[in-house]
Order: structure tokens, then C-alpha cells, then sequence
């Protein structure tokens, strides 16, 4: 899933996860993958000039990371690799 190919690819719309999160729960998939981005959480990111624009960043980030906890819980549960 990625934004660049459409609404319905992001992982901040709560339809999304909620259609990930059914995914998982019916047992059907064998393997998942996880690349939650990791960008905000870099050293790489001293000298940011627009701090509003990294906050909202971080605060996605965040939601994201946790998103990504919550699909991995579903995985152990139902016994899907990841």
C-alpha cells in the first residue's frame, strides 16, 4: 500500500486500516510486511526550517508506528508471518 497510487492506498484513513485490519483478522493471508516510514525518526532531520510541516509529519509518523503495532498484534493472533 502506497499514497501515490491513491486515497484508497492511505494508511491515515481509517477506512484503510479498518479494511487492513479485516484482512488480517480472516485468516487469509500467509505473510505480512511492514514499511512504516521512518524519516522522522533520523538524525538526519537537524536544520528543519518548517516546523509546523515536521510536527504534522511526526504526529503521522507516530500514528503510523502505532497502526503498525496494532496489524503486527493481529498477525500473532491469527498466526500470520511477518
Amino acid at each position: 500500500m502506497d499514497i501515490k497510487h491513491g486515497p484508497q492506498h492511505d494508511l491515515t484513513r481509517k477506512s484503510t486500516q479498518s479494511f487492513l485490519m479485516s484482512f488480517l483478522l480472516s485468516g487469509i493471508c500467509a505473510f505480512a510486511h511492514f514499511g512504516t516510514p521512518c524519516t522522522v525518526f533520523s538524525i538526519a532531520r537537524k536544520g528543519l526550517k518548517n516546523m509546523d510541516a515536521a510536527r504534522r509529519r511526526e504526529q503521522i509518523a507516530i500514528e503510523l508506528a502505532f497502526f503498525t503495532v496494532r496489524l503486527i498484534e493481529i498477525c500473532m493472533a491469527v498466526g500470520t508471518l511477518w
